[in-house]
Parts: structure tokens; C-alpha cells; sequence
């Protein structure tokens, strides 16, 4: 990324700058080089900034000039956790008696869209729509509580994560209602 400036007096130096120190590119060409980025890194705002030399007949120098710039460095979805009644296994309850809160977590940027999804019968419980940058790395979470957990709730529950810049992902537990009889 280039950052330049012009002044009167000339500028004699460009830094760029991030949270963690000075970044790439100074000493004066005004380049930010990142070969290979980093989401931990360089997910940040980097700053630019311009400074004229000093001069001993000029008090008002050096001048200095600063812009900003956001980096978003992007990254596949990734499905980090399906749970059943916060368990990644297969799951028993007594009908009528427990509730089962299925929970899935992924984390992607852009934010992924998700989906549970009663797999036998392929209804949408719920989806979260996705697609934002956001400035920290915070993991997407979709909920579900089954309450009270009935017969008819027995069955296989997937969750599915995409954000577009690699493969969906999928994850599938099964929950096992013990109904009652009579």
C-alpha cells in the first residue's frame, strides 16, 4: 500500500505504524509491504504519517501529517463447535423432563453465515445471516433451545457454516428423546 505527501517545506520521511509498533515501509518511500498476511496481525488500522525535516531559522518545524487505513484480512469459515446441552456428543434426555439448548460456533471474516438445521426433516431452526468485517476476532454463535425435548424432537442436528472463501462446513450430533409410555 502507498502512502505519499507533498509540502513546502518537503516531506523527509513517511512511517507507517500499527497498534504494535512501526509496520513496514519506513524510511521514506512510503510503501507498506505485508507479504503474507497475517489475521492476527495484521488486522488492524495502520497509520500513515508524513514528516517535513527541521529547520533551526523555523520554529514551526518539523510538520507532520497523518492518515489512517484499515486492513480486514479475510480467512475461510471454520466450524469450531456443535454442542448438545453444551456436550460435542450424541445426547439421551427423558422427554418432557430436560430441555437441550443445541449451540454452534464458527469463526471466518467476513462473519460466516450459519444454520441449524433439524437434518430428517430439513427445517431451518434458525441462521444467522453473516457477511460483516468486524474489528476483532469474535466467534459466531447460533443458539437453539428444544423445551421441554418431546418424542418427536429425536433426531439428527446439523449446523452449517459458509462465508464464501472456502468449503462449507458441517457438523451433525444426534439427539435421542426416551419417550413416555402410556
Amino acid at each position: 500500500m502507498g502512502c505519499s505527501a507533498s509540502s513546502n517545506p518537503t516531506v523527509a520521511s513517511i512511517t507507517w505504524t500499527s497498534p504494535s509498533g512501526l509496520a513496514n515501509g519506513q524510511g521514506g518511500n512510503g510503501q507498506l509491504d505485508i507479504p503474507s498476511a497475517d489475521r492476527h496481525t495484521h488486522n488492524t488500522q495502520f497509520n500513515c504519517t508524513a514528516t517535513t525535516g527541521n529547520s533551526p531559522s523555523d520554529s514551526r518545524l518539523p510538520l507532520t501529517n497523518s492518515t489512517s487505513l484499515r486492513v480486514y484480512v479475510t480467512y475461510p469459515s471454520r466450524l469450531l463447535a456443535l454442542e448438545l446441552n453444551n456436550l460435542a456428543t450424541n445426547l439421551t434426555v427423558d422427554e418432557s423432563v430436560t430441555s437441550v439448548n443445541v449451540t454452534c460456533r464458527s469463526d471466518g471474516r467476513p462473519t460466516p453465515r450459519m444454520q441449524l438445521v433439524r437434518k430428517h426433516d430439513g427445517t431451518v431452526l434458525k441462521t444467522v445471516t453473516g457477511g460483516t468485517y468486524t474489528d476483532v476476532d469474535d466467534d459466531t454463535v447460533v443458539d437453539h433451545v428444544i423445551s421441554p425435548a418431546r418424542c418427536e424432537d429425536t433426531g439428527t442436528y446439523m449446523c452449517v457454516s459458509d462465508n464464501q472463501l472456502g468449503p462449507e462446513e458441517r457438523r451433525a450430533l444426534s439427539l435421542f428423546v426416551n419417550c413416555k409410555c402410556c
